[in-house]
């Protein structure tokens, strides 16, 4: 049996940054934002109100957690999805058994294809912007994990894995949430099929 209670721990010194880890995250934040100004409002929106460009992009970026692995640079992760969309739209294409249907298809494939290509230094600047808040967030969350004092597993087919926290969430006095979720952990294990679900036995 494990019994727990709701009082707060006095994690004093564990929680907390020192002040050269202080310093080294405000480092990587003014970093973000300086980053930030670089990127042109245009190609947020371009690629927000592109929902098959969008979708894309989600589930390229998820090939990377699914296993385990961190994003690469900014100019190869452009160049990695410029060949995904290529060669998953060739799938569909050849599936396709008239012409006009695999015309069609290459028409949408050459029109995603187009935006990347005519924004990629933009497409390079917002990868560098995700790396750059990836990792103050995950030095967040690397120091969260130092002040658990509960620990968690995962049961996989061969039997329980310790495993860091999913995430964690910070609420203020007005009750306004924000969560960090250690995707690298908690969101591959979701992908996984090793690791087993609520509704798996």
């Amino acid at each position: 049996v494990f019994m727990d209670d709701a009082m707060y721990r006095d994690v004093s010194g564990t929680a907390k940054f020192t002040g050269k880890e202080t310093a080294q995250v405000t480092k990587m934040l003014s970093l973000a934002g300086s980053q930030f100004n670089k990127i042109d409002g245009d190609a947020l929106r371009m690629i927000r109100d592109d929902e098959e460009l969008k979708q894309k992009i989600k589930t390229f970026n998820n090939t990377y957690v699914r296993r385990g692995e961190p994003f690469p640079s900014p100019k190869r992760h452009v160049k990695e999805l410029y060949a995904y969309i290529e060669q998953w739209f060739q799938k569909e294409i050849d599936k396709k058994k008239t012409e006009k249907a695999k015309k069609q298809w290459g028409d949408r494939r050459d029109l995603v294809l187009r935006k990347v290509f005519a924004n990629i230094d933009q497409m390079i600047a917002i990868f560098t912007l995700m790396n750059q808040l990836i990792q103050a967030k995950q030095m967040i969350i690397d120091k969260m994990n130092k002040a658990g004092s509960v620990g968690t597993m995962l049961k996989t087919s061969s039997g329980f894995k310790v495993t860091s926290a999913e995430g964690f969430v910070a609420i203020d006095k007005d009750g306004n949430a924000v969560k960090l979720v250690d995707r690298l952990e908690f969101s591959r294990a979701n992908f996984s099929p090793e690791i087993l679900k609520g509704w798996m036995k």
